[in-house]
């Protein structure tokens, strides 16, 4: 990603330099503090592109070997069901999960880019495999601060691994993402 660019380009969306009274950041979050809202362009900000696979720092992910999909910045430690699911695999490191969904879609969330080497330290599983689980269940719990002070990435991408069953997977949302909201499309 561009970060120069994406930056010039919120710049230009929430009306220049002079419209902006304060910035604030977290490690998820750029906050913006308007003089005159009147002057946003909504539609560019609302397209400025989210995380797409491609720009995962991981080449398994980045040439979408696993799957097709995208990848979120967790803005919480939480992750949960996108759907009604069985989970069909919880590495014993609890860092990632497979799910398969009643419409036969198989998700994989994988939280972190190398958190296998954690080996499990600073994630909680709360399914195991075999269960069966509806939209918004807690999945995995983790510790995001411990995750990033280890010196790893947050990154967590979602894939469609059975891609190949599907005529085409793509990310359904531009920017942030709540939970519930849906994050990737596939059509038959």
């Amino acid at each position: 990603m561009d970060y120069r660019k994406s930056a010039k380009e919120i710049l230009l969306a929430i009306g220049g330099k002079e419209n902006l009274a304060s910035a604030a950041h977290c490690s998820t979050r750029l906050r913006l503090i308007i003089g005159d809202n009147a002057k946003i362009d909504k539609e560019t900000l609302e397209n400025i592109e989210s995380v797409d696979l491609s720009e995962v720092p991981d080449e398994t992910f980045a040439q979408e070997i696993l799957g097709k999909g995208c990848a979120i910045i967790p803005s919480d430690n939480i992750i949960t069901a996108p759907a009604d699911a069985v989970v069909e695999t919880i590495f014993d490191t609890h860092h990632a999960v497979g799910l398969k969904l009643e419409n036969g879609c198989e998700i994989l969330i994988h939280v972190g880019i190398n958190t296998v080497e954690l080996k499990g330290q600073g994630f909680t599983a709360h399914v195991s495999e075999g269960d069966k689980v509806t939209v918004g269940q807690t999945l995995i719990t983790f510790d995001r601060e411990f995750i990033q002070k280890n010196g790893y990435n947050i990154i967590t991408p979602v894939l469609v691994t059975n891609a190949d069953d599907y005529k085409d997977v793509k990310k359904a949302v531009q920017g942030d993402v709540t939970h519930g909201e849906k994050l990737i499309e596939v059509s038959v």
